[in-house]
């Protein structure tokens, strides 16, 4: 049988399950103690980038002056090549759209790492 949802269902779905992923995740910090913190965001990347059918999930940490920032957390999907030395240091001058973005408070997403 074909899929009767229209295309404003589906949306509105993926919208749901989204926040309820958001609350999920937003209660398992509330709960974790302060050593237990990166497990947690380790954690939190990976049910993110499953949810957006993503190879790998970063978090970055900029210096406090802001002219670089540092790769504090990875996820990577099965058979995707961890990248998290490699992107250490990096100038935000060399990364300038991925700083506008941010700036925004959006998420920066990367279709192909080649």
């Amino acid at each position: 049988m074909e899929d009767a949802r229209t295309e404003p269902e589906r949306a509105l779905e993926r919208r749901i399950a989204a926040e309820g992923l958001i609350v999920d995740i937003s209660k398992r910090f509330v709960r974790c103690s302060g050593e237990d913190i990166d497990r947690e965001i380790d954690s939190a990347l990976a049910l993110a980038a499953e949810f957006a059918s993503a190879d790998r999930s970063y978090v970055f940490l900029s210096s406090k002056n802001g002219a670089c920032v540092d790769n504090t957390h990875e996820w990577c999907a099965p058979g995707a090549e961890r990248q998290k030395d490699n992107l250490q240091g990096l100038s935000t001058d060399d990364v300038p759209w991925w700083m506008d973005r941010l700036h925004r408070f959006e998420s920066i997403a990367v279709p192909s790492v080649a």
